[in-house]
């Protein structure tokens, strides 16, 4: 079962882990929590510190992230190459 402090911890764990600045989506998190006077405790630095519960989240998470970002590599990379072929179309090498 999972409780709030769990997943506030998951999130928060995450997010600091994980942002990748003030603009990032994984940045809101902390404007949520903050919303709720979520405090961490001091001691949560790593996945170690979380609960068996909190752990389950934050993999979660992670797992979630990674996807996400493999999804956007995938996009990224396909752009990347069709703006080559179209490079190459009008400079003429695809004739």
């Amino acid at each position: 079962m999972f409780n709030r402090w769990d997943i506030c911890d998951a999130y928060y764990l995450f997010a600091s882990l994980y942002h990748g600045g003030q603009w990032g989506a994984e940045y809101e998190i902390f404007g949520r929590l903050d919303a709720i006077r979520y405090d961490p405790s001091p001691v949560l630095c790593d996945r170690n510190g979380l609960s068996e519960n909190g752990q389950a989240i934050y993999d979660g998470l992670v797992e979630r992230w990674a996807t996400e970002q493999a999804g956007f590599r995938i996009i990224n990379n396909t752009i990347q190459t069709a703006a080559v072929e179209m490079g190459e179309y009008y400079r003429g090498g695809n004739e």
